[in-house]
């Protein structure tokens, strides 16, 4: 093979050299001179497959950044995560939930102006052609206190009552999702609601006391065998 086939390397021996490097006068009048001619089979094939690498090697971060645009997160069918965030209207604290496997958290009892939980991620976006989409949320539904010896004292520990439910959402999905709200109602009603904002007032407007309970309402009660049978610590 000819010096000035390889299009990468310099004469004599010299370090490689990026083949997106436009080359040198000298180089140029090399590459015709030892090889047939401008378009000599010799190095014309490497030339061609250098220049569309250049070309690849600066569109492929392009195509990246759009796929991870945070101001589409539909677009080409890329789904983007959302926060999930529980609201609680029910009397006590819900310990922990989860959709679909994903932790939601614990959840208070809400305020007249927040729903009791934090963000956790996260929810993927539904695709909206195929709602309406049935989601599975397990949660502790109701807890009981145990007194337990350990350490060479007495001490009161809970136990927990987990239920699960299948909840459907059928939309509207608005243009821009941010937040996978699962509402806990009273009933043991659970709506789940995709919304545009990372926290939205609660549905209910309920008291909450200093100690973070409903007014007037005790702790859970003493468990019962049953109880002491089937929750978990």
């Amino acid at each position: 093979m000819s010096a000035g086939a390889v299009r990468g390397f310099r004469i004599g021996g010299n370090a490689p050299r990026s083949s997106c490097a436009p080359l040198s006068n000298k180089e140029a009048r090399m590459n015709t001179s030892g090889s047939g001619g401008q378009n000599g089979p010799a190095y014309a094939p490497v030339t061609t497959t250098g220049r569309w690498l250049c070309v690849l090697l600066a569109v492929l971060p392009l195509v990246a950044c759009q796929a991870r645009d945070a101001n589409d997160p539909l677009a080409d069918g890329v789904q983007r995560g959302l926060g999930i965030r529980g609201y609680n209207y029910t009397d006590h604290t819900i310990s922990s939930f989860s959709v679909d496997g994903t932790l939601g958290g614990d959840v208070a009892p809400s305020t007249p102006t927040a729903g009791g939980g934090g963000t956790t991620c996260c929810m993927p976006v539904p695709n909206p052609r195929l709602l309406p989409q049935t989601y599975t949320v397990r949660w502790v539904a109701q807890m009981c206190r145990e007194r337990v010896w350990g350490g060479g004292e007495w001490f009161t520990q809970y136990r927990s009552g987990w239920r699960e439910k299948q909840v459907q959402y059928a939309g509207p999905l608005p243009a821009r999702p941010l937040a996978f709200e699962v509402h806990f109602y009273p009933t043991d009603e659970i709506r789940i609601e995709i919304t545009d904002d990372i926290a939205t007032p609660p549905r209910i407007i309920l008291p909450r006391d200093e100690r973070g309970r409903r007014p007037g309402v005790p702790d859970w009660g003493e468990c019962t065998p049953e109880q002491l049978r089937t929750f978990t610590e």
